[in-house]
């Protein structure tokens, strides 16, 4: 399993079926990553052809870190979420963009 092999303060990213973290079958998963991990982001995108082929897999963007559980991102998208959204919110996110923590798409338009 990859987050076995995650070093200390490693990262690991990836695109799966946020599923398992809320349904009966990831329980090990979710007390694995919350016993050893940090959840640094998640980002679901349910409503969003995030494939070229259209398929019903509901696929979420995990970032998950080999340390203590520090600040965490959650955030949905929607089917408008594009290029520009997707620039917007990984500008957004990086850490030193974090004093302002309302969303993109909440801050006030000038």
């Amino acid at each position: 399993m990859a987050l076995r092999r995650l070093k200390s303060a490693g990262r690991l990213g990836f695109v799966c079926a946020g599923r398992w973290m809320c349904n009966q079958y990831g329980r090990q998963l979710r007390e694995l990553v919350t016993r050893r991990y940090s959840i640094d982001l998640v980002l679901t995108m349910h409503d969003l052809d995030a494939f070229h082929d259209q398929v019903s897999a509901y696929p979420a963007i995990t970032i998950i870190s080999h340390a203590a559980q520090g600040p965490a991102i959650a955030a949905d998208t929607t089917s408008k979420f594009g290029a520009r959204q997707a620039r917007e919110f990984t500008k957004w996110a990086q850490p030193a963009s974090r004093s302002s923590r309302r969303a993109p798409e909440q801050r006030t338009q000038s």
